[in-house]
């Protein structure tokens, strides 16, 4: 996939607004007990999936800042890589159906935070916005120079701009399980 920098910045820009208005529309005034409901045995909760993207993020986000900050100036074409690539396809969800479910690292799973759920949300919020930042700073950047490391393996890297595309794939997944969660509660009331 071949891009212009600008036009991929921007539309990573308008998936963290989009994201961020989900939240802000539908998940940030629902109440605690609403927010910790899981629908099954073993299934997450709304507050589990969103904290879930925070673990994520505590993960990504300073790889990220690093390579923003060891970037070369600005090529005006992104390609993407071939691991960055597949992963952002496997990971992204088609027509609002997660089709390629996957297994959580023990180290992202977020029963095992130590976080308190109660800043859950508002985590998620710095993050994104953290996140948003750094696109900005992106904006006069080669975006497949820098490399950020992967949390599966420190010999899998991404090239920035796949990084970004990634980290909004996986945060668009779990959004939708949370809509998810939101319909089964619906039939509850």
């Amino acid at each position: 996939m071949i891009l212009h920098n600008q036009e991929l910045l921007l539309e990573l820009r308008i998936k963290i607004k989009n994201q961020l208005s989900f939240i802000n529309k539908e998940i940030k005034d629902l109440p605690f007990d609403t927010l910790k409901f899981r629908p099954a045995k073993g299934k997450w909760s709304i507050l589990d999936c969103i904290e879930h993207l925070n673990l994520t993020f505590d993960i990504y986000l300073p790889r990220v800042k690093a390579a923003v900050d060891s970037a070369n100036k600005k090529s005006n074409n992104y390609s993407s890589g071939f691991f960055g690539d597949r992963m952002v396809t496997a990971m992204e969800p088609i027509k609002n159906t997660i089709n390629n479910p996957m297994q959580t690292f023990r180290n992202m799973n977020p029963e095992r935070s130590k976080r308190d759920p109660r800043t859950t949300i508002v985590q998620f919020y710095q993050y994104m916005e953290a996140l948003e930042e750094q696109l900005l700073k992106s904006e006069d950047l080669d975006l497949g120079r820098p490399k950020v490391k992967s949390a599966i393996g420190l010999i899998l890297r991404f090239k920035l701009g796949d990084c970004y595309r990634f980290l909004l794939a996986h945060s668009e997944r779990h959004l939708l399980q949370c809509r998810k969660i939101m319909r089964v509660l619906a039939t509850y009331q």
